[in-house]
């Protein structure tokens, strides 16, 4: 309240800030905010990190992706430029994924396949299980929309295969 008291009494103008103990209204230069973030890079990561080991919910997840959905989405009604658009394609193009989140990537949107080969005695054996029509194909030598077109139709591929999703 002192303070106060003294920053209405005289005003001064060295004084950036008008209401004592408060921030309110004061801007970070852009060389202090830069210092800040250099400061704390890399401090609050992997165990050091306030998320460390917590996980959300399904029902939380739902909650968070409805907040940002329609309207409240801070893309809403946006147009990107042919400029951003580009950008973007060239940095796909360049990405270079792990194997790890190649297989990840084909678990979570592939169609998983399962192969069986016509045996003359008992019909027909599994001879594979996949993750993606592209993984069962590439095993038997060919295309993943074949598999996928023989998948759909439950024709049978050279006499010899049958493609089923698990």
């Amino acid at each position: 309240m002192r303070e106060q008291h003294y920053l209405d009494k005289f005003n001064p103008q060295y004084n950036i800030l008008k209401i004592a103990g408060s921030s309110l209204g004061f801007k970070q230069s852009e060389e202090t905010k830069l210092k800040i973030s250099k400061a704390l890079k890399g401090i609050y990561i992997g165990d050091k990190s306030a998320l460390f080991g917590r996980f959300h919910t399904e029902e939380t997840k739902k909650i968070m992706s409805l907040s940002k959905a329609g309207e409240n989405n801070p893309l809403y009604g946006k147009i990107h430029s042919e400029y951003s658009k580009k950008l973007m394609s060239q940095r796909a193009l360049n990405r270079k994924h792990s194997r790890e989140i190649k297989d990840k990537m084909s678990k979570t949107h592939g169609n998983p396949v399962t192969i069986y080969e016509k045996c003359s005695s008992k019909g027909f054996e599994v001879i594979g299980s996949f993750v993606s029509a592209r993984r069962a194909a590439k095993f038997l030598g060919i295309s993943g929309s074949t598999v996928i077109k023989y998948m759909q139709s439950k024709a049978i591929f050279k006499d010899r295969y049958k493609f089923s999703s698990k």
